[in-house]
């Protein structure tokens, strides 16, 4: 585990032409997507923002531009490089693109690695050269033997020692095209309102018993509409059949609140595996269940849900 200091290279200068718009303003949970990186990297040593001028960086935050402007992201590696001389003196520097939203969940990755020329997150077997720990010497030894022009990644990296670092499949997906931002809006506009229910003194029988159902993956206990647990599946185990099911769920990663951004939301959800979270007020009240469908890529509906109970109660 490395916890050595690091500055960082935040590349926000390509054309977005498939998204149509400027990745880097695309807002989600209330920042954009260059806020959230830059937020993510808050405590590096020093941070230089590849890219068109703007106006809005943080206090200290660097900018420059690539050369030419559009070159590619090598072009922004080696940009970001040069200003770094004379202001950035950690060893190591993380070189990230600016459309990831889980970017917080990059950089507490990137941060526990380190100690080789490049440190490259792996996710779903694919290595990720933008979300990336680098040697600063050693990356510009590097970049000292490619044509900074359009040269791709890959050349760049054919210089140096790569070091894979497995992550969680999804935690490096991007915002690239319109529909890798699948949701929209806020959990309160997806959530299931009429989840099934037990109350709290409902026994390890009849939390088995609505797992029945292969469409609950779990278990929702509520007392006078205040949620007490979120009993799992996997909770249950080889426990009695009488024992208070309550005591065998918690709260603690199985909620969220109304008013989170739905996009993040459901990126944090595949990124962890996880296919339900109870959605409850500032009070405690369950307002409802969010349902990430088998795809990952949307919320079921309460449309959606009703009709599939009509089908499994009709007669066969």
């Amino acid at each position: 585990m490395s916890l050595e200091p690091f500055d960082a290279i935040v590349l926000a200068g390509g054309q977005s032409r498939r998204l149509g718009r400027p990745k880097q303003d695309v807002v989600l949970g209330g920042a954009t997507l260059l806020q959230r990186t830059l937020a993510a990297v808050e405590h590096a040593g020093t941070v230089v923002v590849v890219g068109p001028p703007r106006d809005d960086l943080p206090p200290g935050v660097l900018q420059t531009r690539e050369s030419p402007a559009g070159g590619g992201p090598v072009a922004g590696v080696v940009a970001g490089l040069s200003a770094l001389n004379g202001q950035g003196g950690a060893r190591d520097v993380l070189v990230l693109a600016c459309d990831m939203p889980l970017v917080d969940r990059v950089v507490a990755e990137l941060e526990t690695c380190g100690g080789a020329d490049a440190v490259l997150l792996r996710d779903r077997d694919r290595l990720q050269p933008l979300a990336a720990r680098f040697r600063v010497d050693a990356l510009r030894a590097a970049a000292a033997g490619v044509d900074a022009d359009g040269a791709s990644m890959r050349a760049l990296l054919s210089r140096l020692v790569v070091t894979p670092h497995d992550v969680a499949p999804g935690t490096t997906d991007d915002v690239d095209r319109p529909d890798d931002l699948a949701v929209c809006g806020t959990v309160a506009d997806h959530l299931v309102s009429k989840p099934y229910l037990l109350p709290p003194d409902a026994d390890v029988a009849a939390a088995r018993a609505l797992f029945v159902d292969d469409h609950v993956h779990a278990d929702l206990i509520v007392d006078t509409g205040v949620l007490t647990a979120v009993v799992l599946r996997s909770d249950l185990g080889s426990a009695d059949d009488r024992a208070r099911a309550a005591d065998l769920g918690r709260l603690a990663g199985r909620t969220v609140e109304p008013s989170d951004d739905a996009e993040l939301v459901r990126r944090r959800m595949v990124a962890d595996g996880v296919r339900r979270l109870a959605v409850v007020g500032e009070d405690g009240r369950l307002l409802g269940l969010l349902c990430l469908k088998r795809t990952g890529l949307g919320f079921c509906s309460d449309a959606g849900v009703e009709a599939r109970r009509r089908v499994d109660a009709a007669p066969s």
